[in-house]
């Protein structure tokens, strides 16, 4: 995903550096006087600051106004090339976050697990409960078990943080049982 992400971003500053060079005037081996003759005719202009091409009546270039500082055309030139890479960079992003959203909602990360737990424990018995229970805890032992030796070896950190966020949720599943078994427990009780 990283390699996709950085591709991507690559390309995006690629293509904005070759289309942006086609939004300025070319500079086309100026002289001193910042001009230049067209392809070897007697046709003369000049391109002061980058503007296009143009011609300087009376020895002043239209370009040099003390008023206003502010470019037009480069303006206009870098909302029309820039603004669709930017919208294109923002529906990327947005497109990205929906996708991990998505795939946390799949895997459950986003959902509580004991609120489900306790939807899906509502419907068993108190012997149902009490098994479930004996196997969630003998799994938390096993995770025990092999969260130790991956320690004590030197394991990634990752894999024991994986293991550990499994005994967790297998923790939280063996508490949302108890107290399953708990409320039918008392509810028997009430009853009789």
């Amino acid at each position: 995903m990283i390699k996709k992400l950085f591709a991507f971003v690559l390309l995006t500053i690629i293509f904005c550096c070759i289309f942006s060079l086609s939004c300025f005037a070319h500079s086309g081996m100026t002289d001193s006087h910042g001009g230049h003759y067209v392809g070897g005719t007697s046709n003369y202009h000049y391109h002061c600051g980058g503007h296009p091409a143009h011609q300087h009546e009376n020895g002043v270039c239209p370009y040099d106004r003390k008023e206003s500082s502010f470019d037009w055309l480069t303006t206009v030139a870098a909302v029309v090339v820039i603004g669709p890479i930017i919208i294109v960079v923002i529906i990327w992003f947005v497109t990205f976050l929906i996708e991990k959203i998505k795939s946390s909602f799949k895997e459950g990360k986003v959902f509580n697990k004991t609120k489900t737990a306790v939807i899906y424990a509502s419907t068993k018995t108190i012997e149902e409960l009490e098994n479930e229970i004996e196997e969630l805890n003998n799994e938390k032992a096993d995770i025990v078990w092999v969260l130790n030796v991956k320690t004590k070896n030197n394991r990634p950190q990752a894999e024991i943080e994986e293991l550990t966020c499994e005994k967790e949720r297998v923790i939280a599943r063996i508490e949302t049982l108890e107290k399953e078994k708990q409320k039918k427990l008392n509810s028997q009780n009430v009853s009789q």
